[in-house]
C-alpha cells in the first residue's frame, strides 16, 4: 500500500506552498517600501557628487554591511523557535528578557510613532513644490498648507490601518509598483539621453567616459554651512538603508492560513469489498479515490486531514511548521537587502556616468561653448570657480528627475516612497507595544487575540498612535521632527 501519511504530508505542502511565498513576499515589499525612501530620488545624487563614483560605492557597501550584520542576527534569533507577535520586541525579550524587550519595544513605538508625522510632512512639502510649480495653492501656500494636507493625509492612512491588513497591503503593492516604475523611469532616462539643450545645460550629458572619470574620485566641499567628509556623507546617506525590520515588525501579519476548502464525500478503498465514506479536502481525496487507498478522516482545528489507518503502521514525514514567520522574515529581508544594494550601486554608476558635478544651467552659455568647442563645452558649463552654480551632482538635489525620461514619475516615486513609510510605522509600531503591553500584563483593558479580525486602533495603544503623529503633523518642519524622531 502507498504511504498515505506521506501522501498526506505532500498534498498539504502543495496546499501551503503559496501561503510561504505570500509571507515571503510581504516580508520582502515591506522591507522594500520601507528602504527605499526619498533619500533615494533626492540624496543619492548628492552622496555621488561629494564622494564621487568610487567612495560612494564603499559608502553604500559599509552602510549595507551594517543591515546586513543586523539581519544576519535577526536571522538567528528568528529561526530559533518560533516567532510570534511583536516582532522586534518578541526577538529582544527571547534573548536578553522582557525587561530590556519592553523597554526598547516602548522606545522604538514612540520613534516610530514620531517617523509618522516626518514622513508626512516630508510628503506634503514634496506636494507643495509640486503645487507650487503649477502655481497652485490651497490656503496659504505654506504653513497652513502643509497642515491641512498632514492631517487629511493622516486621517487617510489611519482608515486604510483600520480597513485591515488585506487593504493595507494592496495599497503597498501599489506603492511599490510606483515606486519600481519611477526607477524604470530613472534608468530609460539615462539611456536616452538629454531631450534639449536646458538639460544639457544642467549637467545632463549622457553616458561618456569623460564624465565618469571626472566623477569617480571624490569631492567633498562645503554644503548648507557643513564641511563635509566620508564620514559624515555616510551619515547622511545611512538611513536610506534602514528599515530592514518592516517586516518583522509585523511577523504576527505573516503567519500563514490555510486556504478556504470545501469538504465533499466519496468512497474510498483498498478493494472491492470494503469502503469507507469520508469528508475530506477535494484535492486529497480525489488523489486517495484515484490510488484506491483506505484511510479514514480526522478533525484538527476545524479542518480535516487524511490520515492512515490505525492499522497500517506507516512512518509519518515531518512537514516544516509554515504557520509562523521565522522562514520568511530572514529569507525576505535578506533578499530585500540584497536587491537594494545592486540598485543603489548601480544607480551610484549610472549618475556617475551621465551628470556632471557642477552645471550652470544657462542655454545661452551652453550653445556658446558648443559653438566654441563643439566636441568638450562641458569644461565651460561646468566651471564654477567664480560663481554659484545650482545645478549637478553637487548642487541639485532634483538631479534624478532631470534624467529620468518623465520627470513627474519621479515626483511619484517619492509621494510612494513617504506614504508607504507613514504606513508601515503606523501598522507595525502599535502592534510591537501591544505585544509588549500583553507580556508584562495580563490585566487591563487590553485583549491579545491573532484573529485577522482584532484591530489595533480599537485599543489603548491605537488611541495613543493616533495622537503623536496628529500633534507632530502641526509642527509641519521635517527637520525639527527628524530631531525629535532621533531623540526618541
Amino acid at each position: 500500500m502507498v504511504e498515505l501519511a506521506l501522501l498526506a504530508d505532500m498534498v498539504e505542502l502543495a496546499l501551503l506552498a503559496d501561503m510561504v511565498e505570500l509571507a515571503l513576499l510581504a516580508d520582502m515589499m515591506r522591507c522594500l517600501l520601507n528602504i527605499w525612501g526619498v533619500m533615494l530620488f533626492l540624496r543619492l545624487s548628492w552622496v555621488i557628487g561629494q564622494a564621487g563614483v568610487g567612495e560612494g560605492v564603499a559608502v553604500i557597501c559599509l552602510a549595507n554591511l551594517v543591515t546586513l550584520l543586523t539581519t544576519i542576527s535577526m536571522s538567528a534569533v528568528c529561526t530559533n523557535g518560533q516567532i510570534k507577535g511583536g516582532g522586534i520586541y518578541y526577538m529582544i525579550s527571547r534573548s536578553l528578557g522582557p525587561e530590556f524587550g519592553g523597554a526598547i519595544g516602548l522606545m522604538f513605538t514612540l520613534a516610530n510613532s514620531i517617523a509618522v508625522s516626518m514622513y508626512i510632512v516630508g510628503f506634503c512639502e514634496s506636494l507643495q513644490d509640486l503645487l507650487r510649480t503649477f502655481g497652485i495653492t490651497l490656503i496659504d501656500g505654506s504653513t497652513n498648507d502643509i497642515r491641512v494636507v498632514g492631517i487629511g493625509t493622516l486621517v487617510g492612512i489611519l482608515v486604510l490601518a483600520m480597513v485591515g491588513m488585506d487593504w493595507v497591503t494592496r495599497t503597498q503593492m501599489v506603492l511599490l509598483i510606483v515606486l519600481i516604475a519611477s526607477q524604470v523611469d530613472f534608468v530609460v532616462g539615462s539611456i536616452m539621453g538629454p531631450k534639449s539643450d536646458l538639460e544639457k545645460a544642467k549637467g545632463f550629458v549622457g553616458y561618456n567616459m569623460e564624465t565618469f572619470s571626472s566623477n569617480i574620485w571624490s569631492d567633498y566641499r562645503e554644503f548648507e554651512g557643513v564641511e563635509h567628509s566620508f564620514f559624515s556623507v555616510f551619515s547622511v546617506f545611512f538611513p536610506a538603508v534602514t528599515g530592514i525590520v518592516a517586516g518583522a515588525n509585523l511577523s504576527g501579519d505573516l503567519k500563514g492560513k490555510l486556504p478556504p476548502v470545501h469538504p465533499i464525500e466519496i468512497r474510498a478503498s483498498s478493494s472491492p469489498s470494503s469502503t469507507v465514506e469520508l469528508n475530506t479536502t477535494s484535492a486529497l481525496a480525489n488523489y486517495a479515490t484515484e490510488a484506491g487507498l483506505r484511510v479514514q478522516t480526522v478533525y484538527c482545528k476545524g479542518r480535516s486531514r487524511l490520515v492512515p489507518s490505525k492499522a497500517d503502521n506507516m512512518s509519518r514525514v515531518n512537514v516544516p511548521s509554515l504557520q509562523d514567520p521565522s522562514s520568511a522574515i530572514p529569507i525576505g529581508t535578506l533578499l530585500a537587502i540584497l536587491v537594494t544594494f545592486l540598485s543603489y550601486v548601480g544607480y551610484a554608476f549610472m549618475m556617475g556616468g551621465c551628470v556632471l558635478r557642477d552645471a550652470s544651467g544657462n542655454v545661452t552659455e551652453y550653445l556658446r561653448a558648443v559653438a566654441e568647442n563643439p566636441e568638450n563645452p562641458w569644461a565651460i558649463i561646468a566651471n564654477c570657480t567664480d560663481r554659484s552654480c545650482r545645478f549637478g551632482l553637487e548642487n541639485d538635489n532634483q538631479a534624478m528627475e532631470l534624467v529620468s525620461s518623465w520627470g513627474p514619475l519621479i515626483y511619484g516615486g517619492c509621494f510612494a516612497a513617504t506614504l508607504s513609510s507613514a504606513i508601515a510605522s503606523l501598522v507595525g509600531a502599535p502592534r510591537v507595544l501591544q505585544d509588549s503591553n500583553n507580556h508584562v500584563s495580563n490585566t487591563g483593558s487590553l485583549v491579545y487575540c491573532e484573529s485577522d479580525a482584532l484591530d489595533y486602533a480599537a485599543t489603548e495603544e491605537g488611541i495613543i498612535q493616533i495622537l503623536k503623529p496628529s500633534i507632530m503633523a502641526t509642527i509641519n518642519k521635517t527637520k525639527q521632527v527628524t530631531i525629535m524622531e532621533t531623540c526618541a
